[in-house]
């Protein structure tokens, strides 16, 4: 058995001495090479059976550009999908959570009985978003007086509408 290097991606393996001049194929990069009797590996076919290898053969070629490409991509997804970015990416969304609801209060069913209420009183349709509820005395007293429509008068009038 002897080291070889894939003349094309570079990766390295281990083949019997039976193997030279014999076609081999990189298990990495799927490039076909041969190993000469001198132990350098060339990309392509081998010779032919009793023909030695003509021309001067690199010891090793120049890598495949996409070879580079893909591995970027492998070790960036490998990063991006670690456990750790992972935890923290989940820590991040939580913390974000936590401070739009803490700021972010939903409208009470109270406030919005009494920005109806309101509405009704004054004969608008959609209720202002700028109104703020009275406080639970006055809210009691409200509408009442004999001075004002009632809104007991405005929601009957309300219910004859619908």
């Amino acid at each position: 058995m002897f080291e070889i290097e894939c003349p094309a991606c570079g990766a390295a393996g281990r083949a019997p001495k039976q193997k030279i001049q014999t076609r081999l194929v990189c298990k990495k990069c799927l490039k076909v090479f041969y190993v000469t009797p001198s132990g350098k590996t060339v990309l392509g076919e081998p010779p032919a059976t009793g023909q030695t290898a003509t021309g001067v053969s690199p010891g090793r070629a120049q890598p495949d550009r996409t070879q580079k490409v893909d591995q970027w991509f492998d070790r960036a997804s490998k990063r991006l999908f670690s456990p750790t970015s992972l935890i923290l990416t989940v820590g991040l969304m939580l913390a974000v959570a936590a401070v739009y609801f803490s700021v972010w209060r939903p409208e009470s069913l109270e406030y919005r009985v009494a920005q109806a209420a309101r509405a009704a009183v004054q004969g608008i349709h959609e209720p202002s978003r700028n109104w703020r509820p009275p406080e639970a005395a006055t809210l009691s007293t409200r509408g009442t007086s004999r001075s004002g429509p009632s809104a007991t008068s405005c929601c009957s009038d309300w219910a004859q509408i619908s």
